[in-house]
């Protein structure tokens, strides 16, 4: 009798308890909705204190924790070093890293900790996140054509500040010309050791992307940018550099071609939507 007792307290503990947990997976979803109102009337604040109590009543609510990092990362400046700027970069770095958690793959979060690394001019945890992404999500663009982006600055950025400290400021005079000075040339050699690999898969990452969408005029604008990396670090290959600026000039006339192309399909369509 007294073991069928504690079987009946039991199973009434068991059923208050179920009941308790359904009732807080309905306020969590309540507060979820809250959150996406107030979200949707740029009340970011308030939407995230909505979609943190969501996440504390239902930690299972995975669609609460990619709103409340949304909410963060939307307020986040690119290249802003503010602080408080800084603050929000992290708290939504955080919130997708707790989704990650749940799901390795979620290709949302993969994406919002890549852009945000790159907004903070963090490029070597960007990049490792944006190959996580191609991983997840092979077809799409854009992580490729992002890490030739960071490519193509990781040799853009040492290679202007050496032609500087040169007194080489007209951007269209090669980094070697004939009778320029022989450390001169030993700096571009060790300048094209250490970049011509970066601009070597920035290329790969802009073709792969150009692969997936033909008509991608960012990554020809910059596929012209690192063939005109490629040019420079010849380093007084006069024949190899013309190669190079050819290829260059070869995407530059390309991504003209295809904006006006873009521009008059737009407007053509627009003018029979009249």
């Amino acid at each position: 009798m007294k073991r069928l007792a504690t079987l009946v307290i039991c199973a009434v503990l068991t059923g208050a308890f179920i009941l308790l947990a359904g009732c807080d997976k309905l306020k969590a979803r309540d507060q979820l909705n809250k959150g996406v109102r107030s979200y949707k009337s740029a009340q970011f604040s308030a939407a995230a204190q909505h979609f943190k109590e969501a996440v504390r009543l239902d930690p299972t609510l995975l669609t609460a924790r990619l709103f409340l990092a949304t909410t963060y990362q939307t307020q986040f400046v690119p290249n802003n070093p503010s602080p408080d700027n800084l603050r929000l970069g992290q708290q939504a770095i955080r919130a997708y890293s707790s989704i990650l958690k749940r799901q390795p793959n979620n290709a949302n979060a993969v994406a919002g900790i890549a852009s945000i690394y790159f907004g903070m001019g963090k490029m070597k945890q960007a990049e490792k996140y944006y190959n996580q992404q191609i991983q997840i999500a092979p077809n799409n663009p854009d992580p490729y054509y992002t890490i030739g982006v960071i490519d193509w600055n990781a040799s853009y950025k040492p290679r202007i500040a050496a032609r500087e400290g040169f007194g080489i400021t007209n951007p269209t005079k090669s980094f070697i010309t004939p009778g320029t000075p022989r450390k001169v040339i030993q700096a571009c050699k060790k300048l094209a050791a250490q970049n011509l690999p970066k601009v070597q898969q920035g290329l790969q990452m802009m073709h792969k992307a150009l692969e997936i969408n033909p008509q991608y005029v960012n990554a020809m604008t910059y596929m012209n940018l690192l063939y005109r990396e490629d040019a420079d670090l010849t380093c007084g290959n006069a024949k190899q550099s013309k190669v190079y600026l050819a290829k260059a000039n070869h995407w530059f006339n390309r991504s003209l071609a295809v904006s006006k192309a873009v521009a008059a399909a737009k407007a053509k369509a627009a003018a029979s939507a009249q």
